[in-house]
């Protein structure tokens, strides 16, 4: 954990603009999206998005809330030095290491989710890569990788660079004894990426006993299943699904920028 003062970045970025609160809320959406399925882990765990224009701030949730209490109005800006350029609480420092680090080695990357999910963290601790079972894993096929590295919590940038080297450029990683994370081109894409891994960990872990005798899919469907499953029509009619899931539990995630429309 670090305590940061407030600074100003050096160039002046509004970060209040329609599309910065439009990304906002979808970021404190996506926050109760994963813990209406349980997949959050106490007060650890984290989301991120880049802010707009820039290479190296990024939104991300502060210490000490649980994921279904994360608002719009919660979020820490953060910059690759570690400063706060907006929120008036601490950052989990493994946030930290982990999103500044693959925001800047990855810049194509919008959005990095990162969690301790039951039934991925469970996989993970078993030291193999995931297997082909189903269309909806189809979305991993060779865009994934198994990180064995665990040196303990991510507490230095040192720990989150050698991640990031096992990641490579890869979409989605299963992280051995540890958890699962994401790296999407979008906020909907980070998250239910992270929905469908954990569910094809669940399955995986449903056939161990039967490992070495299950029957992947071939390489020819695989593709054809992930290029329907990572399309921008499934992505945004299943993210507006979940949204619609979480409207209306408790303190609405939007914070102070709710309007009557959401």
């Amino acid at each position: 954990m670090q305590i940061v003062s407030q600074t100003s970045p050096q160039k002046p970025i509004d970060r209040n603009t329609p599309e910065c609160i439009e990304l906002k809320v979808k970021l404190a959406a996506a926050f109760r999206i994963i813990a209406r399925r349980k997949m959050d882990d106490g007060i650890a765990g984290h989301i991120s998005c880049r802010v707009p224009g820039t290479h190296d701030q990024f939104w991300v949730n502060p210490l000490g809330l649980f994921f279904e209490e994360v608002t719009a109005s919660d979020l820490l800006v953060v910059n690759l030095d570690g400063e706060i350029l907006e929120g008036d609480r601490p950052y989990n420092q493994a946030a930290f290491a982990i999103h500044s680090t693959l925001h800047a080695e990855r810049r194509e990357v919008v959005a990095i989710c990162h969690t301790h999910p039951p039934k991925g963290t469970a996989f993970a601790a078993l030291g193999r890569p995931i297997k082909i079972l189903d269309q909806n894993a189809c979305t991993f096929y060779e865009d994934h990788t198994l990180v064995k590295e665990y040196d303990g919590v991510v507490a230095s940038t040192d720990q989150a660079k050698s991640m990031h080297r096992a990641i490579g450029q890869h979409r989605a990683a299963v992280l051995q004894n540890h958890g699962l994370i994401t790296l999407g081109s979008s906020i909907e894409q980070a998250v239910i990426d992270m929905l469908d891994l954990e569910r094809t960990c669940e399955l995986n872990l449903a056939v161990l006993a039967r490992f070495d005798e299950v029957q992947e899919i071939t390489r020819e469907a695989a593709l054809q299943a992930r290029e329907v499953f990572t399309s921008a029509p499934r992505l945004h009619f299943l993210w507006n699904a979940l949204v619609r899931q979480i409207e209306g539990a408790g303190t609405h995630y939007a914070g102070k920028y709710r309007t009557p429309t959401n």
